[in-house]
Formats: C-alpha cells, sequence, structure tokens
C-alpha cells in the first residue's frame, strides 16, 4: 500500500511540474489565446447576434429558439426555424470543434515534448 501511495505522490508531483512547464512556456499561451480569439471571432461572425451566443451554446434548439424569437399577434413566429438550427448547428459545431482541437493539440504536445 505504501508503494501505492508512493506512486500517487509522484505522478502529483510531475503533474504539478508539467502545469508549471506550461504556465512559464511563451508559445503555448501564445497559441491558446490566439486559439481562443479566433474562436470567439469565428463564433460572432457566424451568429446574427453575438449576444446570444451562450444561450445558443448551452440551451436546447427549440428552448433558444423560444427565448431568441418573438412571436407576432397571430401566435406564429417570424422567423423559420429550420434556418435558425442550421445557424445554431454551425455555431456548435465550431465550438466543439475548437476545444477538442486545443486538447488533441496539447495532448500530442504532451507526447511529444
Amino acid at each position: 500500500m505504501e508503494n501505492f501511495i508512493l506512486g500517487i505522490q509522484a505522478n502529483a508531483r510531475e503533474l504539478s511540474l508539467m502545469l508549471k512547464y506550461f504556465a512559464r512556456f511563451e508559445l503555448f499561451w501564445g497559441f491558446a489565446i490566439g486559439f481562443f480569439v479566433s474562436t470567439i471571432a469565428h463564433g460572432f461572425i457566424i451568429s446574427d447576434n453575438p449576444k446570444h451566443i451562450p444561450t445558443i451554446l448551452f440551451s436546447d434548439n427549440a428552448v433558444s429558439f423560444e427565448k431568441l424569437y418573438k412571436k407576432d399577434k397571430e401566435g406564429s413566429y417570424l422567423s423559420s426555424y429550420s434556418t435558425f438550427v442550421k445557424i445554431v448547428d454551425k455555431v456548435k459545431f465550431i465550438f466543439s470543434l475548437s476545444i477538442f482541437l486545443f486538447v488533441f493539440i496539447v495532448f500530442i504536445s504532451l507526447i511529444r515534448y
């Protein structure tokens, strides 16, 4: 049991050293900030109103459509739900792809270096 605890402590120490190394590595922070800014900018370009991006990302399509679009006096919506779903799918795809690529590149850099 003592070897198991020592192994966990060694892994925690190595993880701590790795995070300290990343904190000092300028190219990593430049990449991370640039990647984050380009993802946000692309999301703003795709969506009609950038204020709605958190609602689009963290809500169901039907719920976010009801929150974002109003009904007219007759009870019908002024814009198409299918067009909204296409835009929402693009925005969700871009953000999920960017998160995946970021994690993948960090993982590859950890393995390689």
